[in-house]
């Protein structure tokens, strides 16, 4: 094995052509070789250029380590001791010859036992062990390896790197992006989002930094001066040189390119019509912005008054618009990218992923849907569209539409709180590939996984969000779901009857018969087409015997009810909706008021008479909702969560690029 010096001149011309950016560690943590500690990679002289990186005892690189050695180097990385090396052994050299580099991503043969798709780590919470050795019942995963050297992790070189830190790392699961070390017997169990596991085996190490197999070695050309320094991406058998790029050609969406982007109708960007000139890309931060907040508020909520109040099982137009175009901001924010600080709220999502049915019918004027009304966010944008991006439009008609459906007593303080938080700069993107949204058959793991872990919320702030199933409805043409999470005319109101009847109804599994999808609906046989989902539910409710817990999938849920007595304290101060007594609520929450004949469903927790739950963040999920509740206080209780809680999601990503206030 030999290098030239001309050769290692190419490859370590500078360290962002040398590593490839998307493995290459991003945070630059400082780290610990034989040699002393390193802040990042420099080959050394001699024949070993990575004779720094080794272990004198076996002249093998740390997994770890092997993360910031440069494409051009990875053929150094098996173990081996070279003749001019300081360890030099005569006996020892090249054996085994493959040892510490890893080929296909989990083969067996490098220590890694890859699992068909759609597969995860069950979680059992039995993790995590105090001074005496006794379980503390914590999470055995660790989302996007937190508890790592490198704070982070968003490729699977840099899980498995992760995970060969930790003793008791057994596997680490995911896909694109998002990454989970696992500690603890790993038992795999159905995923929804095309996640893969890579069990540990005795030998495992990590992938070496690049797709290519080893030993792979391709030289990096220098680069002209006023050439991007970034390699474009290249076939394994082509030279990694970067191409020029023409200068009218976008990369990942410029503000105001000088060529026209490439639009594509998978995309809002390429669907969206602008009659009045060229869209916007991006809000000008020297543009009239106040009177912009104002006029754009005012001309949303204006479009919304001129919508018939009607609100029944067949038609809701001010709850189906609003409720669709809110829908359409939660689905934008969802591919926010906490390592790179990238995605969020850029007005991009993608229409071919099916969780998306249904939102071009409010976005676009050409396109009718069985919830569609006569405007859309298309027809609103236009008295602004040469000026305001779609991406600041997007979050701007949503809070305006907010404000218009709060109570009349309430609208100014929401719309004042929308309006001094907001800020424009928030950047277009025109395409965008985001990971599959929650999936409510996996109930509070999938609302940890995407709000908590990916967005960053607490549990008050993820209840406080997801409040916002207030208004509209869920069709199964759409979904596969069927009803409104509230009925008649509270669908159409922004109001905190979500949380009342989370808690104040009594609830049994229903399976849509259309889709063969499983919902929770309304145990007293009132005001029919009422549903919950496992998602909206398990905040309030932990039931069943193993996690996910409060699955209306679980066949052991057939003929019982999640309820509570109006004597639990986690009622209190909550007016009691139960109605099965004779169709009003003044009965009050009691079995056969709430559930008729149905009843308690097992291993419900809280139970039916008191307020017992099974972990502190079920408790802080339970204490949110009651506190939301509450029939004196709780509007505001939710605004004072619920403002700084949205202003977090549509604004992270874009921080560095928001106008000033």
């Amino acid at each position: 094995m030999t290098v030239t010096r001309s050769t290692l001149a190419a490859g370590l011309l500078s360290s962002v052509s040398a590593v490839r950016p998307d493995v290459a560690f991003k945070h630059s943590p400082v780290l610990n070789t034989f040699d002393g500690p390193i802040d990042g990679f420099v080959a050394a002289d001699g024949p070993d250029p990575l004779v720094k990186l080794r272990n004198p005892e076996d002249g093998c690189i740390d997994a770890t380590l092997q993360q910031i050695v440069p494409v051009e180097l990875r053929e150094f990385i098996p173990c081996h001791k070279m003749v001019g090396d300081p360890f030099h052994n005569n006996e020892f050299h090249h054996v085994p010859e493959d040892h510490g580099v890893i080929g296909e991503p989990g083969s067996e043969d490098h220590g890694w036992l890859k699992s068909g798709v759609n597969r995860a780590c069950h979680d059992p919470e039995t993790c995590g062990k105090d001074a005496y050795g006794e379980s503390l019942n914590e999470r055995c995963r660790d989302a996007f390896c937190a508890g790592c050297s490198l704070g982070t992790c968003s490729t699977l070189v840099e899980a498995q790197a992760c995970c060969l830190e930790a003793d008791d790392c057994t596997a680490v699961y995911g896909g694109g992006e998002h990454w989970w070390t696992f500690s603890g017997e790993c038992v795999e169990e159905d995923h929804p989002n095309y996640y893969n596991v890579f069990h540990r085996g005795e030998n495992a190490v990590a992938l070496p930094p690049s797709d290519a197999p080893p030993g792979d070695f391709q030289p990096v050309e220098p680069q002209p001066t006023d050439a991007p320094v970034t390699a474009a991406p290249q076939p394994t058998d082509a030279p990694v040189t970067a191409a020029p790029q023409p200068t009218d050609a976008p990369v990942t969406a410029p503000p105001l390119p000088t060529g026209a982007p490439v639009l594509n109708e998978n995309f809002p960007a390429g669907l969206l019509r602008c009659d009045g000139g060229t869209p916007a890309v991006k809000t000008s931060c020297s543009a009239n912005l106040q009177q912009l907040n104002a006029d754009i508020r005012e001309a949303v909520k204006n479009h919304h008054h001129s919508l018939p109040e009607v609100c029944d099982d067949n038609t809701c137009p001010r709850g189906d618009f609003a409720g669709c175009l809110v829908r359409l901001v939660g689905h934008d924010i969802m591919d926010f990218n906490g390592a790179q600080n990238t995605g969020g709220a850029d007005g991009c999502i993608d229409f071919v992923d099916p969780d998306n049915l249904g939102l071009k019918g409010c976005m676009l004027q050409a396109v009718v849907e069985r919830d569609s009304v006569n405007i859309s966010l298309e027809s609103m944008w236009q008295d602004f569209c040469t000026v305001v991006s779609s991406a600041d439009f997007f979050v701007i008609a949503a809070e305006a539409l907010i404000e218009a459906t709060v109570p009349a007593d309430r609208r100014a303080d929401w719309g004042q709180a929308f309006a001094q938080k907001f800020r424009f700069g928030r950047q277009t993107q025109f395409e965008c590939h985001p990971e599959p949204l929650p999936n409510p058959a996996f109930s509070c793991d999938a609302v940890e996984e995407n709000f908590v872990d990916r967005l960053g919320l607490s549990w008050t702030q993820a209840a406080a969000l997801m409040g916002v199933h207030t208004l509209g409805r869920a069709l199964p043409e759409n979904s596969g779901f069927d009803g409104f999470w509230v009925s008649q005319h509270h669908a159409r109101l922004f109001t905190n009857q979500y949380f009342i009847n989370m808690i104040a109804v009594g609830w049994e599994r229903e399976r849509v018969a259309s889709s063969g999808k499983f919902q929770w609906k309304r145990a007293d046989n009132r005001l029919p087409g009422e549903m919950m989902l496992n998602t909206d539910m398990c905040l309030a409710y932990q039931a069943g015997t193993a996690a996910p817990f409060t699955r209306a999938e679980d066949g052991n849920f057939s003929g019982c009810c999640l309820w509570m007595h109006v004597s639990n304290p986690g009622l209190a101060g909550v007016q009691c909706e139960c109605r099965g007594i004779d169709g009003t609520n003044t009965h009050g929450c009691t079995h056969g008021n709430c559930c008729g004949g149905g009843g308690g469903c097992p291993g419900s927790m809280p139970d039916a008479f008191s307020r017992s739950v099974r972990s502190p963040a079920a408790n802080e999920a339970l204490t949110a909702v009651t506190l939301f509740a509450q029939k004196e206080g709780g509007m505001e209780s939710w605004l004072a969560a619920f403002i700084p809680t949205w202003t977090k999601v549509t604004t992270q990503g874009h921080e560095q690029n928001l106008c000033p206030m």
